[in-house]
């Protein structure tokens, strides 16, 4: 495969120099052609040298363009202050008096003295005047140009007003052709008038609320009346069926006037049965209370009404561990004839008797209410003790009734209480950390032994 590629490439470059005519070069001729490269190399360096020479010197002479610009601003501006300065020559040139030695041939030396010292004072308060002029003259000039802006805008202010009110008056003719007025003086004497226009406006809208129901019902009559001729014994008939509706509407409407009153009247009254009913359920609540009192203090009422808030007091306090030794699905309550009563969560909150509950279940239940029966004794003995011993019948319960049992203990034993338990139950006894086994013996009576 390698011969064969490198044949390709062969014959490629074959046919490549086969192509190749330049009459200054030859194919095989490379050193002749680097020498004319290296030729053509530095005529292109040459000529980069010439461009830049080039564009230096195009920016020197863009640089004496403007400095040639420049002199001749400054030579034309030289020449303006040459004619400037030439006519203030001539003008001053024109001011100065020429003198003539004959007229002054005969005059005596006196009265020439005089006479220049008269110039002199003339030509000294000429210049005084001259720079006081100049100096009022720069002062009223700033001034004289503001009055003449101020006297510009008041004119184009003055037009302007000039144009609205022309535009005003139009309209005010306008206006009063369109109302009907004759004059300006027409619409002072109707604005000095003290008028309610809120209720003008009111009886306006209203008139022609009333126009345009008006005009719908001739409308609507018209729209009837079409085709139609006027016929005396009917109009007569339905003036008279018109005339006995009125005094139908008008009895009515007496009628439902003594009815508002009546209603009005038997609101007043309900308010006050409202406040007797109020007043009734009071008193009832009272008769209520008083009846239990009755019944209380009839034989044993009292006992019972005491032993059953007492009973309740122990069913929620025996609820917080029983509840929370169930998981949550159980809970103790009592009936309306004070019996005890399961309520179950897991059966939709439905209660059940006590007899229904498993054997680890009622330990659970009846642990619940010893410790808060024990717990309500301690309280009002005021008695820290705080062990708790259980005879038990646990040889009863299965075994999951006993783990039950023993987590139950090992709870009690976390609130800080001492538990001694009586129990037959071999398991129960392997897993109670400290015990006294008690055996009989027929010589020596019973004998106690520890066992950790």
């Amino acid at each position: 495969m390698k011969l064969e590629s490198l044949k390709i490439l062969e014959l490629q470059i074959s046919e490549h120099r086969k192509k190749f005519h330049w009459k200054e070069f030859q194919a095989d001729d490379f050193s002749g052609f680097e020498q004319i490269k290296k030729s053509n190399q530095e005529k292109q360096n040459q000529v980069k040298s010439w461009q830049a020479q080039l564009k230096e010197l195009r920016s020197q002479t863009e640089e004496k363009s403007k400095l040639l610009e420049k002199a001749q601003h400054k030579l034309e501006e030289y020449k303006r202050r040459e004619t400037a300065k030439q006519a203030e020559i001539q003008t001053n040139l024109s001011y100065l008096k020429s003198l003539k030695f004959e007229d002054y041939q005969s005059v005596s030396f006196e009265k020439i003295q005089a006479q220049i010292q008269n110039l002199e004072q003339s030509i000294l308060d000429t210049e005084k005047n001259h720079q006081q002029f100049t100096k009022l003259f720069q002062e009223l000039t700033p001034k004289l140009a503001s009055q003449k802006t101020l006297v510009e805008g008041i004119q184009k202010r003055k037009a302007e007003i000039e144009n609205e009110l022309k535009t005003i008056n139009e309209k005010i003719s306008e206006s009063l052709s369109l109302s009907g007025l004759d004059s300006l003086e027409a619409v002072k004497t109707i604005l000095s008038q003290n008028l309610d226009v809120a209720a003008i406006r009111q009886q306006i809208q209203n008139y022609r609320i009333e126009l345009s129901t008006l005009r719908n019902s001739v409308k609507d009559l018209e729209s009837k009346l079409t085709g139609k001729n006027l016929d005396e014994e009917e109009f007569a008939k339905e003036e008279s069926l018109l005339k006995e509706v009125e005094t139908r509407l008008q009895t009515v409407t007496e009628t439902v006037g003594k009815l508002q009153a009546e209603i009005s009247r038997l609101e007043v009254e309900f308010a006050k049965k409202a406040e007797l009913l109020k007043e009734q359920a009071k008193l009832q609540k009272r008769e209520e209370n008083l009846k239990t009192l009755s019944n209380l203090f009839k034989g044993a009422g009292f006992v019972q009404y005491v032993s059953s808030i007492y009973l309740r007091q122990l069913c929620d306090n025996a609820n917080i561990r029983f509840h929370r030794m169930t998981r949550n699905q159980l809970s103790l309550q009592l009936s309306e004839k004070g019996d005890f009563e399961i309520i179950d969560y897991l059966n939709e909150g439905r209660s059940r008797s006590v007899k229904t509950l498993s054997g680890g279940q009622a330990f659970q239940a009846s642990l619940s209410l010893a410790l808060a029966l024990a717990e309500s004794v301690q309280s009002q003995a005021k008695s820290e003790k705080n062990f708790f011993f259980i005879d038990e019948g646990f040889g009863t319960q299965d075994l999951e009734s006993v783990n039950i049992v023993f987590e139950t203990l090992t709870s009690l034993q976390k609130e800080n209480r001492i538990v001694g338990i009586i129990s037959h139950v071999e398991e129960l006894q392997e897993r109670i950390p400290m015990a006294l086994r008690i055996t009989k013996d027929e010589e020596k009576g019973s004998q106690i032994t520890l066992i950790n």
